[in-house]
């Protein structure tokens, strides 16, 4: 959990240093939000009021989002300016935290009117992605960030196998090349 708080308060940092928008007014948009909403409750902790939060696919499992939402609330970070509340089901809590989920979604078109975003994160999602898919993702961000908004990536460029193999470097993929490494590697990893 403390690798989450660090990354979402470095898209804040960020974000808050390249735009002039406070980041309590920004309009939020993650893309890859995955089956906890990790980050995005995270940033909701952090101040962030309003956020789209999208997946190509429905991904949430609402056990791990009250499990995220409870640990949240047990262990404030230092750099919180509030805890989550404690609404229930998932779908008020989320209401209640201006989270918005849409999924399925397609971040190349995402449907959201030009300009209507301040800031755009993702985190550890772009490793997952296809190159050419990339380049579609951040065309529709610049369509849909406003004049004076700006964007923030984590891209997580471990060997996901060293996760859970000790005897795994995290830059063990870097031995092989594209051919050798081809019938280890996830198709799920670009």
């Amino acid at each position: 959990m403390h690798e989450v708080i660090t990354i979402a308060a470095q898209h804040v940092e960020s974000l808050g240093a390249w735009s002039p928008i406070p980041i309590s007014e920004g309009r939020f948009f993650e893309f890859g939000a995955g089956w906890d909403l990790h980050v995005a409750q995270t940033l909701y902790c952090l101040g962030v009021d309003r956020q789209t939060v999208i997946d190509i696919r429905r991904l949430l499992k609402p056990s791990l989002v009250v499990d995220v939402r409870d640990r949240l609330s047990a262990g404030p970070g230092r750099s919180f300016l509030r805890t989550p509340p404690t609404a229930d089901p998932v779908s008020a809590y989320l209401a209640a935290t201006g989270i918005e989920y849409r999924a399925p979604c397609d971040a190349r078109s995402t449907g959201l009117p030009s300009g209507s975003i301040d800031f755009v994160t993702s985190t550890d999602t772009l490793a997952h992605i296809p190159v050419d898919d990339i380049r579609q993702i951040l065309t529709e961000c610049r369509r849909i960030l406003s004049d004076d908004g700006a964007m923030s990536f984590q891209i997580d460029y471990r060997d996901h196998y060293s996760y859970f193999d000790q005897d795994v470097s995290a830059y063990n993929f870097l031995r092989y090349d594209k051919r050798a490494w081809k019938p280890y590697n996830s198709a799920l990893h670009h």
